[in-house]
């Protein structure tokens, strides 16, 4: 990825079923209780039901097991639809689509219920490719919750892209929860890939309001009031700085020391960019640093980054970045020619 960049993310929403009205207050008293009811050999429904609670209980309080306490609510009873969501969310959490995916498939249930499992297949469907079904299951699950629920809405809004029914599903998503920053965070990314940059900053800047700590919001909004040349430099640096003091993002300090270096602070582009390749070998860093050296009339030092843009480098990059090594080779061997020569 090249400096300058836009990073984003918009992760799709795993929402797990935490409806219950009879739980007691404390969950060491819960655990109790619920082991107890179900000595009592209840009803199929009532067990499924204890079982269920007593997983979400032991998953408070991070036991093991919780996953096996789900599965035995649905041999119990298998229309349990929130015992059906909350395993399937654990089996997405884990990265088995395909497992999720046959726990996730059920359509028999109160609609709110079923409108989290409907959302959570979408997930499940969208990850393993089935990107039109997992569409129908988003479509689904905002009908069965009235379009009050900002994730499906959101998902939808992610898997339908840039486009304008994607921007609308983003939009309902803001108006359904507009306290929510990384609501506001993903409509400004689909705005600004529509060309919509004055409402996409507002966005950014209310998710940012709502989420100081949001680094990815404060690097999408200096990126684009840097390109839209709509804000001040020091307003532009301090949102990079932010970002990168939350996260040890190497994007983020990409950003950070292209913009230093653009901007003729090139002490602190160094520092940006040595903070990078500390991180990990990324192709940007290295070249940066190279021409930065080689400015500097440090060849050694720019020789040993530009060897490793090379090799890190993509292929359309590849062609220029050797023609730049060549250069410092060159450069190199007309230093020791000098010094031989003295």
């Amino acid at each position: 990825m090249a400096a300058g960049d836009v990073v984003r993310t918009a992760p799709a929403v795993a929402s797990s079923s935490d409806s219950n009205n009879n739980e007691p207050r404390g969950d060491l008293e819960a655990e109790r209780m619920y082991e107890t009811a179900l000595t009592r050999s209840p009803p199929p429904e009532v067990r499924a039901d204890l079982l269920f609670n007593l997983a979400k209980v032991r998953e408070r309080l991070g036991r093991e097991g919780v996953e096996d306490l789900y599965g035995k609510a649905l041999d119990a009873f298998p229309g349990h639809v929130r015992a059906r969501t909350n395993l399937g969310v654990l089996k997405l959490r884990r990265g088995e689509m395909e497992e999720a995916l046959a726990v996730l498939s059920w359509s028999d249930g109160e609609p709110r219920d079923l409108a989290d499992l409907e959302n959570n297949r979408g997930i499940a469907l969208e990850t393993v490719g089935r990107l039109e079904e997992a569409i129908e299951a988003y479509e689904r699950a905002i009908e069965l919750s009235n379009g009050e629920d900002p994730n499906p809405l959101t998902n939808l809004g992610t898997a339908l892209g840039s486009t304008d029914r994607g921007l609308d599903s983003h939009r309902r998503a803001r108006n359904a929860a507009p306290e929510d920053a990384t609501v506001r965070y993903n409509l400004a990314a689909t705005l600004e890939d529509l060309g919509n940059s004055e409402e996409a900053l507002a966005e950014y800047r209310e998710a940012i309001r709502l989420f100081p700590g949001y680094a990815a919001a404060r690097n999408n909004l200096a990126l684009l009031l840097d390109a839209t040349r709509g804000g001040d430099p020091q307003e532009i640096a301090s949102h990079f700085e932010i970002a990168c003091d939350i996260e040890d993002d190497v994007d983020y300090l990409c950003n950070l020391g292209a913009f230093r270096r653009a901007n003729g602070d090139v002490d602190k582009a160094f520092l940006a960019y040595e903070k990078a390749v500390a991180l990990a070998d990324v192709f940007d860093a290295h070249l940066a640093l190279s021409e930065l050296y080689a400015a500097k009339g440090h060849i050694d030092a720019a020789l040993r980054h530009a060897k490793l843009a090379v090799k890190l480098a993509p292929p359309d990059a590849r062609p220029s970045t050797r023609d730049f090594l060549r250069d410092l080779l060159t450069a190199w061997h007309d230093t020791l020619d000098l010094e031989d020569e003295v």
